[in-house]
């Protein structure tokens, strides 16, 4: 096995790089100024004006004289490897980029005129090949991008912004676990807005829509930021509220329907809620706990409406 060189070493190899005629060394800046330099570049480099301080572009092109894109690669993607030329001496060198705390490094060998004219071919290619790769990665992440947009429009009610039944479904399940790790409670409030039909029916559907909108902000102004505020469809919500007794989500339950009753809605129009309310039990499933949360929630309908009822068992004669 080789031994790693050691701070001596290092600093031998250092000396040679930064005297070696056939090495150049650049360090430049996110903007492309040179910020330093070792003799081999300073020496092929014209004297005026001076390349510190310049663009690293005036004095290195791609092997075809053209502005080398690889100059500006992103730091995350670095090293690369490339050929490039030098100019005005336009000698072709194989360089190598790396990032620095002051933003790159480049490093390049200079190619003899014996090696074949093949070698420049393939360092032409390798170009384009790393262009290539860097141009395929970024379009990968717009499209994990893209992707991560589209899945979460997925999850978003269209009508209202709130979350909906396929985002609860998923939070749900992570939040019964996680009650259950930490033993911490937690309480779910279905919701159902009273005679819905007769706004729609009196008023238009688009009226409708609106009386939904105006809900849905009541609900997110009321939640908590660890609260989930969802519409499932229709006139019909749920609150799922991590960390939250059942008497903490019977307060919020109530603030909310006595905002409702206190908001003017256009038209002149006058609604309420019902709310049924439960909390997690250790024998819960998700269907027990959802079913048990409807349950009290047909009690309150059923019960004259506007009111919220608890329900902690799964009798429904108790």
């Amino acid at each position: 096995m080789s031994e790693p060189l050691q701070p001596r070493h290092l600093q031998i190899l250092e000396q040679y790089l930064t005297a070696s005629d056939g090495v150049i060394m650049i360090r430049y800046a996110a903007n492309h100024i040179i910020l330093a330099a070792n003799r081999a570049f300073l020496a092929k480099a014209p004297k005026d004006p001076p390349p510190i301080g310049e663009s690293i572009h005036g004095y290195v092109v791609d092997p075809n004289g053209r502005p080398c894109s690889l100059l500006s690669t992103p730091t995350a993607e670095l090293p690369v490897g490339f050929c490039a030329r030098l100019k005005p001496v336009d000698h072709t060198y194989q360089c190598h980029l790396f990032a620095d705390e002051s933003g790159y490094f480049l490093v390049g060998e200079r190619i003899t005129v014996g090696e074949s004219e093949g070698l420049e071919r393939m360092s032409l290619m390798t170009n384009e090949l790393t262009n290539l790769t860097l141009e395929l990665r970024r379009r990968n992440s717009d499209l994990e991008q893209a992707n991560e947009t589209i899945r979460e429009l997925t999850r978003i009610d269209p009508l209202t912004n709130l979350p909906n039944r396929r985002r609860f479904a998923e939070a749900l399940d992570a939040a019964m676990a996680l009650a259950r790790r930490h033993q911490q409670p937690l309480s779910l409030i279905s919701i159902d807005i009273d005679r819905f039909k007769s706004v729609n029916d009196t008023f238009g559907h688009d009226m409708g829509d609106e009386v939904l909108k105006i809900f849905a902000g009541l609900l997110k102004d009321s939640c908590r930021g660890e609260d989930l505020p969802v519409r499932l469809g229709g006139e019909e919500f749920l609150i799922l509220a991590p960390n939250t007794v059942v008497n903490d989500a019977y307060a919020l339950a109530e603030r909310l329907r006595h905002k409702l009753a206190e908001t003017v809605l256009p038209k002149d129009v006058h609604i309420s809620a019902s709310f049924g309310i439960t909390h997690l039990l250790p024998q819960d499933t998700y269907f027990s706990f959802l079913k048990r949360a409807d349950m009290a929630l047909y009690e309150a309908k059923s019960g004259g409406r506007n009111k919220t009822v608890v329900r902690i068992t799964n009798d429904p004669k108790l």
